[in-house]
């Protein structure tokens, strides 16, 4: 689990984004997830919520995270 998560951070590295940025958007990709809940407790946590669900992920990063995904299945 630990090796995925690394491989899905290099990904994430890789395209400039952070992995909680990415966690945050995966489920919504899905057309049956309407909203995500994050707990927060700052307000640096809540802009930084903001920045990372209004800042887009490239479809390339998704592909490579999504096969980092399939090959650690």
């Amino acid at each position: 689990m630990l090796e995925s998560a690394r491989a899905l951070a290099d990904v994430c590295d890789a395209a400039g984004i952070s992995l909680p940025h990415a966690a945050m958007q995966f489920a919504l990709r899905h057309p049956a997830v309407a909203s995500v809940v994050v707990g927060l407790s700052t307000g640096p946590q809540v802009d930084a919520a903001i920045e990372r669900l209004y800042t887009p992920i490239e479809d390339e990063v998704w592909t490579g995270l999504d096969a980092v995904i399939e090959r650690t299945q």
